[in-house]
């Protein structure tokens, strides 16, 4: 099984005004958290926190 590790950085709130919807979904959105035989993981900077997802299925 593999493990993909995405590290996110936190943004500043006065860059944050300049983002349009596609800007926001690139920052915020996590995508692919569930994959077959993949451990994804999210480290968020925003509040230090980790998102994870596994599908073992082998």
């Amino acid at each position: 099984m593999t493990t993909k590790i995405n590290e996110r950085f936190a943004t500043h709130p006065e860059d944050l005004k300049q983002y349009d919807t596609a800007g926001i979904r690139k920052e915020f959105l996590i995508e692919n958290l569930m994959e077959n035989n993949v451990i994804n993981l999210v480290y968020s900077h925003y509040d230090r926190f980790i998102v994870g997802g596994v599908v073992p299925v082998s």
